[in-house]
């Protein structure tokens, strides 16, 4: 027993021994991390989008100023800097004051001055020029903006989240486009609806040389149902921007509705946004990214994106196949013939419409049926030279005259019928058949037998 607790105190010694070397700890040191002065920086002067016809002498401003409750501490410098097409960069000015949180530096440039800066090539349509700053603080910890390797950092909107903090200022050179080649077809595609429509596009009255009216219809999407309305969109030409124009009536933002009625919503529709309008495509096939805020008659809630890509005609979904509708006939003699009070003889027959016709017409010619009997026989019956039978629903027993006032012949005759359906002359059938030479009654007999 001794032995058994003397084992049991050395083990929980040992224990002990672990658990205390474990509790110990090093305190390393944590360096200071810099931060680094973050800028906004926005275009105060100049055009909205730049073309190949901007005159070189157009004046460009920059203004860079402290984002708010952003970090303010001295800077070495601030660059600002430009990007061509993701490849020619170059400083355009060196800023080395201080930034204080009321007054922003501003820089003036002509697009010359620019130009000349990337390697002096003329603006060329469908280009695109990024305006964007780097900050060196006296540490040598530098925000480079751009650089080769990824592009602009961190981002296009905004720097690490913080709202208000834009990085870049973007002119695209636009391409030029006549306002007639919008006119036609466009798919208008919403990921948030999951679905896709075909529009066609129409110049608004109200808005001459700007606006465009899209129509939605049923037949351009394979019998889909269209939107209650139509939708309108004004552009803007110095600015190559899409907006909606206000609907009278409803409140909240300018919107334009697609539907009266969307599942509970009413006036269900897409509010205020912009339109980024891409016109250097191939075979005038642009693009229209939209982003804005959804809107009902409640009011607004959510976002959307909604794309509007013009198509050729050639383009279409393909029309759904037509419906194929029965306009058949099938008739067969019974093999009866009567002869009425008036003398008229008649042939019996069975005739079978399809589902879809309206009406058929039966008559008996002489004579098998050739083919090239059958169009006047059509043409005839139709236009009421050649009198029929008018039937409007399969029968048994039709009752079909003999051509002719007289005993027929005996010899061959053929029962003919035509259809009509959605309004014309649709299908035929014929019978041939044998009217036998009659057989004369048994003699009557002899009222007195007596011989």
């Amino acid at each position: 027993m001794k032995n058994i607790l003397k084992i049991l105190s050395i083990f929980l010694l040992g224990l002990t021994v672990v658990l205390t070397s474990s509790c110990e700890r090093e305190n390393y040191p944590f360096p200071e991390a810099e931060r680094v002065t973050l800028l906004n920086l926005v275009m105060t002067e100049g055009p909205a989008v730049l073309r190949e016809a901007t005159p070189p002498t157009t004046q460009l401003t920059f203004s860079l100023g402290l984002v708010e409750h952003g970090t303010v501490g001295a800077t070495e410098r601030v660059e600002l800097a430009v990007v061509r097409n993701n490849a020619q960069v170059a400083t355009l000015a060196t800023i080395t004051n201080q930034f204080n949180p009321v007054n922003p530096q501003t820089v003036t440039l002509t697009v010359q001055e620019v130009l000349n800066a990337t390697g002096g090539a003329a603006l060329e349509e469908g280009e695109t020029l990024v305006f964007f700053y780097r900050v060196f603080m006296p540490s040598g910890v530098t925000f480079k903006g751009w650089t080769p390797e990824t592009g602009l950092a961190p981002s296009r909107t905004a720097i690490w989240g913080i709202i208000g903090a834009s990085p870049i200022v973007e002119r695209a050179v636009v391409c030029e486009v006549d306002f007639s080649d919008l006119l036609g077809y466009w798919t208008i595609f919403s990921a948030g609806l999951g679905a896709t429509w075909v529009a066609v596009a129409t110049e608004d009255p109200n808005n001459l040389g700007t606006g465009l009216i899209f129509t939605v219809s049923e037949e351009a999407n394979n019998g889909e149902p269209a939107w209650d309305h139509t939708v309108r969109m004004v552009f803007d030409w110095e600015t190559f921007r899409w907006s909606f124009p206000a609907t009278p009536g409803l409140p909240g933002p300018a919107r334009q509705v697609f539907w009266d009625a969307f599942g509970i919503q009413t006036n269900f529709g897409f509010g205020a946004g912009a339109g980024v309008f891409n016109t250097c495509v191939t075979n005038n096939a642009f693009v229209i990214n939209w982003t804005g805020a959804l809107g009902v008659n409640a009011g607004t809630f959510g976002s959307f994106a909604i794309t509007f890509s013009k198509i050729d005609a050639s383009q279409l979904p393909p029309p759904p196949p037509p419906p194929v509708l029965d306009f058949s006939v099938e008739v067969e003699g019974t093999g009866l013939f009567i002869v009425g009070i008036s003398g008229t003889y008649f042939a019996e027959a069975d005739v079978v419409l399809g589902e879809d016709v309206d009406s058929a017409f039966i008559v008996v010619v002489s004579g098998d049926i050739q083919a090239g009997d059958i169009q006047g026989l059509k043409d005839g019956i139709a236009n009421g030279t050649i009198a029929s039978i008018k039937i409007t629903a399969s029968s048994a027993n039709v009752e079909v005259p003999f051509p002719g006032t007289t005993t027929p012949a005996p010899g061959t005759f053929s029962f003919f019928v035509i259809t009509f359906g959605d309004d014309e002359v649709q299908e035929y059938g014929y019978y041939t058949f044998v009217f036998p030479t009659p057989t004369p009654p048994p003699p009557a007999p002899d009222p007195d037998p007596t011989p």
